[in-house]
């Protein structure tokens, strides 16, 4: 099925800055016997140790020794793009898995999340296969993720997965705003625990994010489930809950603010065995009345969202000890001037996520905790990937250390071809977070690295490739970091020419 149309391996110098920031890799898959338009290009690519990484491709029967029709999992060599191994999805004569949405690597073993309908209940579920790190599958079957109550709805479902800290454990979670339900497994596929989440204050509370320890312990961040973006909201302010699943035990963690200020959003990230950060949006202003809004910006203009005013930061670090979790220290920071200044006609940001570096000691970078998220946005018939935005704090005092934003503006028709090759790819080397994306979609866009200093907030863009041969497209869902220096991206090649290409950059 594979035939290498370009080959094009860079070796790495002795000194790895000479390629910092560039492809160091590129290679063109021809597909045979089938329209890539017809299954797709590769699902997802992830880390598979050392040189070494796996992704998922669809293949045909009977083509270079696949016995069946199926999707694959497929181990391959950074360095060369050549194949160690692959293994269906699912064993010959069993349900092939529809909807492949998850692929992660855990220390002991890889694991591939999907949906698949289930007779019995009468839904469909989230199911899961485990691989040993040399290919082999202990199960036959399939692993069924989704424990659900008697009473479980199966409606507005919204599903996830959580790995903790060192890989050792897998969480699946499902909720629906009013019910929650999570089931945690081992790095060897073992079934932990199952059950449905509660907790007293369910008819005021929601659960906003997720971590798991790599005991299967769970932490979960608490909402209020009817926000009014006032001053009203001080009243249920966020909260950590952590449940120790040996002794059964919930302990809760209010998390407070100054006088008069209340959360709009946060986000939480298990740091260590037994250190937790929550880094969010806060605000003192009532957009209806007083105080009137300065020194702050109104979010989410373009979604119809009137009522968001930004004017604070917040950063927390907790320790879990026992079954207790406590606060150690905290910090609230205005919105730097900067950000006044730039959205002072308002923004657009949503899909936020939380990136955490352990520093690098000899070079005097302290561990951080980096807020991460996006615009996006749609407008009459197009939809819009606008600017990057971050906020990044200090750990050892929990401090902004800065806040800046990455002007983008990607665009496309709603019902447009181009949607998936939007956004970015997000890369975490030491010391420094990457952002991959391709400028715009068309023969104008070129093909970028954005990267941040986490020590100074310094920001540096490198020029990649050129994409005015609409050959360097590819997806940034799809795309992940598979080694501590090193991103996959999957792209489409030429498509005229039924192929895929795989990149490899390098920081």
């Amino acid at each position: 099925m594979k035939h290498h149309l370009i080959a094009l391996l860079l070796l790495l110098a002795a000194c790895t800055r000479a390629y910092s920031q560039q492809i160091t890799g590129e290679d063109v898959f021809l597909i045979k016997d089938y329209s890539v338009f017809e299954y797709g290009y590769p699902l997802m690519v992830a880390p598979g140790g050392g040189d070494e990484f796996i992704y998922i491709e669809y293949w045909p029967e009977n083509i270079a020794g696949r016995q069946e029709q199926n999707y694959y999992l497929q181990k391959y060599r950074i360095t060369d793009y050549s194949e160690i191994w692959f293994k269906p999805l699912t064993y010959i004569g069993y349900d092939q898995i529809p909807k492949v949405t998850h692929l992660f690597k855990l220390d002991k073993r890889y694991v591939v999340v999907g949906h698949q309908y289930s007779a019995k209940e009468k839904r469909t579920i989230m199911v899961a296969r485990f691989w040993e790190m040399d290919g082999k599958s202990p199960d036959l079957d399939i692993t069924i993720l989704s424990k659900f109550g008697k009473n479980a709805p199966k409606k507005d479902l919204k599903e996830d997965i959580y790995i903790s800290p060192t890989e050792k454990c897998m969480m699946w979670f499902a909720s629906n705003g009013e019910k929650n339900y999570a089931s945690a497994w081992s790095n060897t596929g073992e079934n932990l625990w199952a059950q449905e989440i509660s907790f007293p204050m369910n008819d005021k509370y929601k659960i906003k994010d997720v971590a798991i320890d790599d005991k299967g312990n769970p932490t979960f961040l608490l909402t209020s489930s009817k926000l009014s973006y006032t001053v009203k909201d001080t009243a249920q302010p966020m909260m950590l809950m952590y449940f120790n699943t040996k002794t059964g035990k919930a302990t809760y963690e209010k998390i407070k603010l100054d006088s008069a200020q209340y959360f709009v959003n946060g986000l939480l990230k298990l740091i260590s065995p037994d250190e937790i950060v929550v880094a969010g949006i806060a605000s003192h202003f009532d957009p209806k009345g007083n105080p009137k809004p300065t020194n702050a910006i109104k979010n989410g203009i373009r979604q119809g969202n009137t009522n968001e005013y930004w004017s604070h930061l917040y950063c927390g670090k907790f320790k879990i000890t026992g079954d207790s979790i406590g606060l150690v220290k905290d910090s609230i920071s205005v919105l730097p001037e900067s950000w006044v200044t730039k959205y002072k006609d308002g923004c657009s940001f949503s899909d936020f996520s939380l990136v955490y570096d352990p520093g690098v000691v000899t070079k005097g970078i302290e561990p951080s905790a980096t807020l991460v998220f996006e615009e996006v946005y749609t407008d009459n018939d197009k939809i819009f990937y606008g600017d990057v935005g971050y906020f990044s704090f200090k750990l050892n005092h929990t401090g902004l250390n800065f806040g800046g934003f990455i002007p983008k503006k990607q665009r496309d028709n709603i019902r447009g071809n181009y949607v998936e090759y939007l956004s970015y790819s997000l890369g975490k080397t030491k010391g420094k977070i990457h952002f991959v994306y391709l400028t715009e979609a068309g023969a104008a866009g070129k093909l970028v690295c954005q990267s941040i200093d986490l020590k100074t907030g310094i920001k540096s863009e490198k020029f990649l490739a050129n994409n005015d041969q609409s050959m360097n497209y590819f997806f940034p869902a799809r795309s992940k970091m598979v080694s501590a220096n090193q991103m996959i991206l999957v792209g489409v090649g030429n498509p005229s020419q039924n192929n895929y290409k795989l990149m490899t950059i390098t920081f």
